[in-house]
């Protein structure tokens, strides 16, 4: 039974919303699992089920063999989308390895390429209505709203601060004009997350637990919230404070801790249909009226996707021309991937030059549409002029602006640890380079690094 908290109406939130800026006061917005791709359009739930009806494939991500998991995932079929998504998470959790895991999520995520969802929300933030934007959802997809549908730019119009991408200390640092986004628990594409498996723990990091309840203490809307997906995070939301607005398909759960502060709070509720956060989305900004919808010569909203010219979408292997070798190593486990026959991202590197091409210009091409960048690290490779001058300092800019992931190996003893390219994350080290490695341990490292 609700004793204090009130159910509310699109309009008493759009009303409110309007009164705020007005006043030039933003609205903390979370944005939950509910609210995201994985639940989205059941990817997860078909991606599980082709990979452990194909035995092999199964096998290779299982834990342990478990011989009744198909016949268990069938009997899913009669259950809703969002007992299907609870259910999901703990076969995930239960059964499947931490690399078995990150290739279910990344294979269900793969496909989606624009969600009217973000599309919305990214409105809504570019109109001054919501900062700041913490979510749980560890795709890009937002940020790729922003950034291609409403021309939004980092880090002078906003924010992204990743949970394991960046310190603590920067979630409170440096003024936006539009405000940030926080992924608390981090990005699936920069291999920094926690989900389930490996779930974010509030209590291992004060300084980020202080901040969310600084900023969830005070009056806050909250969407799409999943009991299961998104518990780690409940206990951020302070007992006490300002008007916390809840909008979902079901209130929490009795007795648990955010059904308190919800009451204790005196929240607001808003119950809508499963699947429809998009027309809630939609029917608040017509509400809204003004300051939300994109200008006539944009996109519309219920357009397609962004095109692919518009998106980074493969990987660029740089390397230098004496470590060929090692290039030709790497090329065997990616075409592994490749002839697997799934949708899986390209990759480029400058042997796919043709004779009498501009081969200056190709790289620069490469560059623009790369999203991953594999570096072959050697005394050479930091000796070469064309790569210190122009592949570095392209590519270390486009991964300071979070476009794109930075993935070294060391192939040998050099000047490395004395590089910008330092701080970016490597297969393998400076205590261990790959050419003092047996053949067996060097696989080890480009099947990783083919996987990641």
């Amino acid at each position: 039974m609700i004793e204090q908290a009130t159910e509310a109406t699109v309009a008493d939130l759009a009303s409110f919303l309007k009164a705020r800026k007005s006043r030039g006061q933003r609205l903390g917005l979370f944005v939950g699992s509910r609210a995201g791709a994985l639940l989205g359009d059941d990817n997860l739930y078909k991606i599980l089920m082709h990979h452990i009806s194909a035995t092999n494939d199964g096998a290779m991500l299982l834990k342990q063999p478990a011989p009744l998991l198909e016949s268990h995932l069938q009997a899913l079929n009669n259950l809703s989308a969002l007992a299907r998504f609870k259910e999901c998470y703990d076969i995930l959790s239960k059964h499947f390895s931490e690399s078995g895991i990150h290739f279910i999520l990344v294979q269900a995520l793969k496909p989606i390429r624009y969600r009217e969802v973000d599309d919305l929300l990214a409105g809504f933030f570019k109109g001054g209505f919501f900062d700041p934007i913490i979510t749980t959802n560890i795709d890009t997809l937002l940020e790729d709203s922003c950034k291609v549908l409403w021309s939004m730019q980092q880090p002078s119009d906003y924010q992204v601060i990743s949970y394991g991408m960046h310190k603590s200390e920067e979630m409170k640092q440096g003024e936006t004009k539009y405000g940030r986004i926080m992924k608390i628990f981090g990005d699936l594409s920069y291999l920094k997350y926690k989900t389930v498996g490996n779930e974010f723990n509030l209590e291992d990091d004060q300084v980020a637990k202080q901040y969310l309840q600084t900023k969830l203490i005070d009056e806050v809307l909250v969407i799409g919230y999943d009991p299961t997906w998104d518990r780690p995070i409940e206990q951020a939301f302070p007992e006490f404070g300002g008007t916390l607005w809840y909008v979902n398909d079901e209130l929490p759960a009795q007795n648990t801790h955010l059904m308190r502060v919800l009451n204790q709070r005196k929240g607001r509720y808003l119950m809508i249909t499963q699947g429809t956060i998009n027309d809630f989305l939609k029917a608040l900004r017509d509400e809204i009226g003004e300051g939300v919808s994109r200008n006539a010569e944009m996109i519309d909203a219920s357009a397609a996707p962004p095109s692919q010219a518009q998106v980074r979408k493969k990987a660029f292997i740089s390397y230098s021309h004496k470590n060929k070798e090692q290039l030709e190593r790497l090329q065997i486990h990616l075409k592994g991937y490749l002839h697997a026959g799934d949708d899986l991202m390209g990759y480029w590197d400058d042997t796919q030059i043709s004779s009498g091409a501009n081969w200056e210009e190709a790289i620069k091409d490469a560059l623009k549409d790369a999203k991953v960048a594999a570096l072959l690290v050697s005394a050479d490779f930091l000796a070469s002029d064309f790569i210190r001058q122009y592949e570095l300092p392209a590519l270390l800019k486009a991964a300071q602006a979070k476009e794109i992931t930075l993935l070294s190996v060391l192939l040998g003893p050099c000047a490395f640890a004395r590089m910008p390219l330092y701080k970016y994350q490597a297969i393998s080290g400076i205590s261990q380079p790959l050419m003092g490695m047996t053949p067996y341990e060097q696989d080890v490292i480009w099947a990783k690094l083919a996987e990641r």
